[in-house]
């Protein structure tokens, strides 16, 4: 049974979708000049964010208050993580030039 609401967790869930194409584009936009770990990194995690993010959206309407809370936590680390690492990347590209 899918039952698609507009809640909190349902957005969390588009969130997670919409930031792993992002990743997913910005890996494929600059992977010439990357190591193997980076190169891993920006190919894997898009991948389970994409996956978790699905999974969340769809059956989101089911998780207890609790798990929302530590799943909200998780991905307000993730989303720091993802800016920290996307500056990153601007600074040094621009100091290339």
């Amino acid at each position: 049974m899918v039952n698609l609401g507009l809640n909190l967790t349902n957005l969390l869930g588009l969130l997670d979708i919409l930031l792993a194409l992002l990743i997913f584009n910005e890996s494929r936009t600059k992977a010439s000049s990357r190591e193997a770990f980076d190169i891993m990194q920006w190919i894997f995690v898009p991948i389970a964010i994409l996956l978790c993010g699905g999974i969340v959206f769809f059956q989101g309407w089911r998780l207890d208050p609790m798990l929302f809370f530590a799943m909200l936590l998780l991905h307000t680390i993730l989303v720091f993580l993802l800016i920290k690492t996307f500056l990153y990347n601007f600074l040094s590209n621009q100091k290339k030039f």
